[in-house]
């Protein structure tokens, strides 16, 4: 059977985007188009592994692992062991998926043009049927995410505790699934906060600026808060805009240690009597990226 490379890459460049996008929602990765776009061309460039001679299944597959970890780095970036490992596990779950809705709808649909070689499957198929196929696995990877994302959370509260400068608050955190919003310095997740819960951590200057976001009141920090403060852009079906938001010395969940940014937010989050919210990949490892404090801290200084 012929095999048309602009289709081979074509297909799998639109199976990969679609991979990395549920891969990113799952593990809240934060990647934009552009990061998602890049990994997706890798992994449609690695599938030209099928124009190489015949390899063994054992080296096909640790050529296909290489190309996963260079996919998952290039969208996602690097931000502890753990994690990446998680990413790589749902990346390649979330590929057997496809493969195996693509190769059943073939079959029934139309019995011929397909080719595996060197772990690569090829189809020579239409644009109707990838639509539909495509459609039909990210529905099924979707629904799955939102039961996960719901079971992980189920509406959780948990006590948060934040310290700054050997002051603490404590606050009624709900664990939130829609919430996904990241550092783009650190990669870190964010939580979010009530102002009015969180407000006596803050001097006066830092008051003025949390409350406002007026990234002009920053030149009034003294220098221990000027280092901390962030922005954080988030995109909601109210709108979109940027948060004030500081990196706090210490932040415990349930009891846990973990590395996280946090958010503030002027005015009441919750019905519940939740004062913050927090994503769910803090309670199972939110603290992963503390090497990234480390590493920034060797160079030099604090993020």
């Amino acid at each position: 059977m012929t095999v048309y490379v602009d289709i081979l890459i074509i297909t799998n460049l639109f199976i990969s985007f679609l991979i990395l996008q549920i891969t990113n929602g799952i593990m809240s990765g934060g990647a934009g188009f552009v990061r998602l776009l890049l990994g997706a061309f890798i992994g449609a460039l690695s599938s030209l592994i099928i124009f190489l001679p015949e390899m063994g299944l054992v080296i096909s597959l640790l050529l296909k692992g290489v190309c996963a970890v260079l996919i998952i780095l290039s969208s996602f970036g690097f931000c502890g062991i753990a994690r990446f490992m998680r990413m790589l596990l749902i990346f390649f779950t979330a590929s057997f998926i496809f493969a195996g809705v693509f190769s059943a709808l073939w079959l029934f649909v139309l019995p011929v043009g397909l080719q595996y070689r060197n772990s690569i499957v090829y189809l020579d198929i239409s644009p109707v049927l990838l639509t539909v196929s495509a459609a039909v696995c990210y529905g099924l990877i979707s629904l799955a995410e939102r039961l996960f994302s719901k079971k992980l959370s189920g509406d959780r509260q948990t006590e948060m505790v934040v310290t700054v400068g050997g002051a603490s608050v404590r606050l009624n955190g709900l664990v939130d699934s829609g919430n996904r919003l990241r550092d783009a310095v650190t990669g870190l997740p964010c939580a979010v906060a009530e102002y009015d819960s969180i407000k006596r951590l803050f001097d006066d200057d830092a008051a003025g600026f949390m409350k406002s976001g007026d990234l002009s009141r920053a030149d009034l920090l003294n220098r221990s808060w000027a280092k901390r403060i962030r922005l954080i852009s988030y995109d909601s079906v109210g709108g979109e805009g940027l948060l004030p938001a500081f990196r706090p010395d210490e932040v415990m969940i349930g009891g846990k240690k973990v590395s996280c940014i946090v958010a503030v937010k002027n005015k009441s989050l919750s019905k519940d009597g939740c004062c913050a919210l927090i994503p769910p990949e803090l309670l199972c490892g939110g603290d992963l990226p503390d090497r990234v404090h480390k590493i920034r801290k060797r160079k030099g200084g604090q993020t």
